[in-house]
């Protein structure tokens, strides 16, 4: 057993180590008539939400058992991590010769018969707008544009698989491919070459003209007979000194960074107004009248007070003593119940518990991504490092929630019942609450992507390899947090201000409607969501473009400030609702976060019907699903950083009046 553990560990090392690649420094130099492997991966759409691999698909070229990229030392098939997996990469290398320096004309690949049922298959993806990816040295194939002022010479990832005519409504598959290879000379070493620049041309797209017979393929629309297709290339390969290799990556994105910068610095303005303005409306509640408050009803030592203080505690009702009780009315009032654990405590402190978790994860991902550890080269890294933090945050889960969770129990009327093992099951089940929910999601995901032969659906071994990592290293780590937290409360144990009533104070009837549940936490959840609203923008105009997103010192600080927006929006519901002498706030500190995620649910919503152009079942399927997982993740964590918040504000303001 120890054996299996420790290859799984070597396991979530690897898949987190491979592929690792920091622009500038790991180069591959080449000298002329060094063979070049160039990866085939899969074709992904603007249209679908379904990628299909390249090598698996009936009309192109097979990787023959003999071709040219059988002859490469690590074979056809590339070790992914996964983080790649799980965005549907499938990397071959393929049969296109390419040696450095030596460039080919209408070289033919192969001569593919293409059996009816397949060439409906092919005009069904040309229809639907799908791309090719291919990778050079770890460059994705891409094909240049000239900008809306055309000056501009913008790159996208990947090429057409074929073309439509919107006239005609004729279908044509891409049969040619030029290949315009981008290199430069090594300063140190001048007979060594550095790859900056790998472009893809089809006869449609503007680029290196070849004199290639029929570049393109007609598709009929409905085959009786095989089709035969004879795919040809052309490579060419110029110097161009002006790419550093370091920066060969910016040729994606400098364009659209240059444009956006200033909106970045302006959305980012703005929330640092709005983050000023709430800490100032903390700072009146904090310095002001909670001050005020607390002076008067600790000046208040006379029997009249201790009277009064006594009715408050037993849940008299005190509105008809006179005006004498002016003072010890509102938040004051329900001193002896504040503490009082809420109902469904079972499952309130594995929420906080897994929030911790998440929240571990999202500022491990955005430290990475601002220092460029993260970036576009590192295919698959941000799910891998994602899923690499979340099984070893497994241990401030398991001791974020045993420790309230032996709070809870402590200051509860009804602790008698608690057994001494009740810490252990509460670590059990927050170790299976967050992962449960998701796996939920993507078992009938990946089994509608299953159905489709889609290169998206996750192997069975990779998720049994992941539900060996949550059993063999998450799962113990959360017991051993939860060791380590009974272990403190045994040693010293977390005190609350005054006691807990044996009886419960009644709640006033009459509570303002946005205290309620549900208007209090859409208003309140509104304030952390303007503050990420402006990256979120970006964010999805790069999820359904063919660009990058790369702003992440941008997601860094909009991170910050939505944190603290969140934690002082909870504190000031807990106030408000403290006033009203509703003592309920546990479950509503949760609310801020909860209504954050809901905002954005609601405007990825808008967003998949004002703008995508996503195409059936599945793709909704997908795109709901992961937007479920996505939403859930920001809820418990925003949920967790504001129970924080409204805990440590409850107990400094109760902690500061005296109580009998």
């Amino acid at each position: 057993m120890s054996r299996l553990r420790s290859l799984v560990v070597s396991a979530c090392l690897l898949s987190v180590c491979s592929a690792f690649y920091i622009p500038g420094i790991s180069q591959h130099a080449y000298k002329d008539g060094d063979p070049i492997p160039l990866y085939t991966n899969k074709i992904t759409s603007d249209e679908s939400q379904v990628s299909f691999a390249y090598n698996e698909l009936s009309f192109v070229c097979p990787n023959y058992p003999k071709g040219w990229g059988s002859k490469f030392p690590q074979g056809r098939s590339v070790g992914l991590n996964f983080g790649e997996l799980l965005r549907g990469d499938r990397i071959m290398i393929s049969d296109y010769q390419l040696e450095m320096g030596k460039d080919v004309t209408c070289q033919e690949l192969c001569t593919r018969e293409v059996a009816p049922e397949s060439v409906h298959w092919a005009r069904i993806l040309v229809f639907e707008n799908y791309g090719v990816e291919w990778i050079v040295d770890n460059l994705p194939g891409s094909t240049s544009f000239v900008g809306k002022d055309g000056e501009t010479k913008i790159y996208a990832p990947g090429f057409r698989l074929g073309e439509v005519d919107r006239e005609t409504g004729k279908i044509y598959l891409n049969k040619h491919v030029s290949l315009l290879m981008r290199y430069r000379k090594v300063r140190k070493d001048p007979s060594r070459k550095l790859i900056v620049g790998f472009e893809v041309y089809t006869g449609s797209t503007s680029g290196p003209k070849d004199n290639c017979q029929k570049q393109i393929e007609l598709l009929p629309p409905e085959p009786t007979s095989p089709l035969n297709v004879k795919y040809t290339y052309s490579v060419y390969w110029k110097e161009d000194e002006t790419i550093e290799w370091s920066s060969r990556w910016e040729r994606f994105y400098l364009d659209n960074v240059t444009e956006e910068i200033k909106v970045h610095w302006l959305a980012i303005m703005n929330s640092v107004l709005i983050g000023l303005v709430l800490t100032g409306t903390v700072g009146v509640i904090m310095v002001r009248t909670l001050s005020r408050d607390i002076q008067r009803y600790n000046t208040n030592g006379d029997e009249e007070g201790k009277r009064l203080r006594r009715l408050a505690a037993d849940g008299a009702d005190v509105d008809d003593e006179g005006d004498e009780l002016e003072d010890t009315t509102g938040w004051k009032l329900v001193h002896g119940d504040v503490f009082r654990p809420p109902p469904y405590a079972s499952f309130f402190a594995p929420i906080v518990g897994s929030g911790a978790q998440l929240l571990v994860v999202c500022m491990g991902l955005a430290v990475f991504s601002a220092l460029g550890v993260l970036n576009p080269s590192y295919r698959g890294g941000f799910m891998s490092l994602g899923l690499f933090l979340f099984v070893f945050a497994g241990i401030f889960s398991g001791y974020f929630s045993t420790r309230l969770h032996l709070l809870l129990d402590h200051h509860s009327n009804a602790a008698s019942d608690a057994t001494p093992t009740s810490w252990f099951r509460n670590a059990l089940f927050t170790a299976v609450l967050l992962p449960s929910f998701y796996l939920s999601i993507l078992l009938p995901t990946n089994l509608l992507l299953w159905s489709q032969s889609s290169s998206t659906a996750l192997p069975f071994t990779t998720i049994l390899v992941l539900f060996l990592l949550w059993l063999f290293i998450n799962l113990p780590l959360a017991l051993f947090g939860a060791f380590l937290g009974k272990r403190r409360h045994t040693r010293n144990p977390t005190k609350i201000p005054g006691r807990v009533n044996v009886i419960a104070r009644q709640i006033p009837a009459a509570i303002s409607w946005y205290l309620k549940p549900i208007p209090s936490t859409m208003i309140a959840g509104l304030f952390p969501f303007l503050m990420v609203f402006i990256e979120l923008r970006f964010v999805f105009r790069a999820m359904n473009s063919s660009s990058s997103y790369i702003m992440y010192g941008f997601v860094l600080l909009s991170m910050f400030i939505s944190l603290l927006v969140t934690a002082e929006t909870a504190i000031i519901v807990t106030y408000f609702l403290l006033c009203s002498e509703d003592y309920r706030w546990w479950w509503r500190s949760l609310g801020t976060g909860l209504g954050t995620a809901a905002w954005v649910a609601i405007y990825a919503t808008y967003w998949y019907f004002a703008y995508l152009s996503f195409k059936g079942f599945v793709s909704a399927v997908v795109y709901f699903g992961y937007l479920l997982a996505i939403c859930t993740g920001l809820g418990v964590v925003g949920g967790a950083t504001g129970w924080l918040a409204s805990w440590l504000f409850v107990r400094k303001i109760y902690g500061a009046i005296k109580t009998d």
